[in-house]
């Protein structure tokens, strides 16, 4: 009895066993995989079909940054999926902080402006009142010098004449009165015991030609006094004198000289660094024009609006950027894309990467249509080692065309690829 019970047991396990086969060959083809072989796809290299799944993304896009240099809020963007020709607004942003910066570089520009007519007006200044000096100075060592010749030339020689002729005056002078002086002594008449007899008057004479006669010989001993002093002092007395004060008004025209030159290098330093800051604060003034201007985004193309891709997952971003949203610096906020050719890029295994080449053909199912079969071919194929991933995979790249608009960037796509060719 027991006996009996235990085959009836294995009979109905074996036909259950038979009936989960079957089920399972009849499932295989309808999921394009062969029985007994494994599901993933590195290990699926032999079949027939390659099945895997990307995203849909636009052949030809421009994305749409956040170049204002600095994180803003969104005053306005347009709707992804909307149509738009170019030029058409689709992003502001609010500049509303940058336009406050802006107030404060017009301020520092016009302050700068100020400081550099200032430089310049000062420099000016400077060498008005340095050329004055140097004008000063060198009319000063002229004179100097016109006087140093006028000695030498004239001054000495007319006063050399002059001492030379009170020389020989007052020897004419002392010669006449000592002439007579003898005349006088001459013609007094003296008595026995040597005295003179002649009346008053002639004795006054003869004092009076004494006195006189001394008077002479001081006179003449004071022009040869002079005239040696002129001969022997004065005239190299003078020439130094004169020569020493032209050697000043020198170092005077010198010092003038190099006070213009140093008033002239700070002038143009001055100049040099108010045009350099005036350039510099120009240049970030600008800056800043341009990135107020960039918080206004037009259309660069005739196209469609879609999301940008998460590049971290190679997906569509989330829900978008909506309205008070806060985009930070070079961040993606949309872009503008001719949506009538697709492309969708698959990762492979390094195997199938080698039976895959441009031009095959690619069967494409989205989620979106499920009843209906798109056809794409291969547009690129890297292998492992040319992944710049770096993965250890290959990638293949599928494109096709939309002209309907029937396919929308970001769209699922079940790619399937035959490898039977090979």
């Amino acid at each position: 009895m027991k006996g009996s019970r235990h085959i009836r047991g294995l009979l109905v396990v074996a036909l259950l066993g038979m009936g989960i086969s079957q089920f399972i060959g009849r499932m295989a083809p309808v999921c394009g995989l062969a029985l007994g072989q494994p599901r993933d796809p590195a290990a699926a290299d032999a079949n027939r079909i390659y099945l895997e799944v990307g995203v849909l993304e636009p052949v030809d896009c421009v994305d749409l940054h956040n170049e204002a240099g600095q994180p803003l809020p969104v005053l306005f963007i347009e709707s992804a999926g909307r149509t738009v020709k170019k030029g058409d607004r689709l992003v502001e942003l609010d500049a509303s902080a940058l336009v406050e910066k802006r107030m404060q570089r017009v301020a520092r520009r016009q302050r700068a402006e100020a400081e550099l007519s200032l430089a310049k007006a000062s420099m000016e200044r400077e060498e008005r009142g340095a050329n004055g000096q140097i004008e000063i100075a060198g009319k000063a060592l002229q004179l100097a010098q016109r006087q140093l010749t006028a000695f030498k030339e004239a001054e000495y020689p007319d006063q050399l004449t002059t001492a030379q002729n009170e020389v020989n005056l007052a020897s004419e002078r002392l010669a006449m009165t000592e002439w007579r002086m003898r005349w006088l002594e001459a013609n007094t008449k003296k008595g026995q015991n040597g005295e003179a007899t002649q009346p008053a008057a002639e004795e006054t004479h003869l004092l009076e030609a004494r006195i006189a006669l001394l008077e002479a010989k001081m006179y003449a001993q004071t022009a040869q006094n002079k005239l040696k002093f002129l001969q022997s002092y004065l005239r190299e007395q003078r020439v130094a004198e004169l020569e020493l004060t032209i050697a000043r008004r020198e170092s005077e025209l010198a010092r003038a000289k190099d006070a213009a030159g140093d008033a002239a290098d700070r002038g143009r330093a001055a100049i040099a660094f108010g045009e350099t800051n005036l350039r510099m604060t120009s240049d970030r003034l600008a800056h800043l024009e341009d990135q107020i201007a960039m918080c206004k985004m037009y259309a660069p193309r005739d196209g469609t609006v879609v999301l940008p891709m998460d590049t971290s997952h190679n997906r569509p971003g989330e829900a978008g950027i909506e309205v008070g949203d806060t985009v930070g610096n070079h961040q993606t906020i949309l872009r503008v894309a001719d949506v009538s050719r697709l492309k969708v890029d698959i990762p492979v295994s390094a195997r199938a990467a080698q039976r895959i080449v441009t031009g095959q053909p690619a069967v494409i199912r989205v989620d979106a249509i499920p009843d209906r079969t798109f056809e794409g071919r291969v547009a690129t194929v890297l292998t492992a080692s040319e992944d710049p991933t770096g993965s250890g995979k290959g990638r293949v790249t599928i494109a096709l065309d939309n002209p309907a608009s029937t396919l929308r960037p970001g769209m699922t796509a079940k790619v399937e690829l035959d490898l039977s060719h090979k």
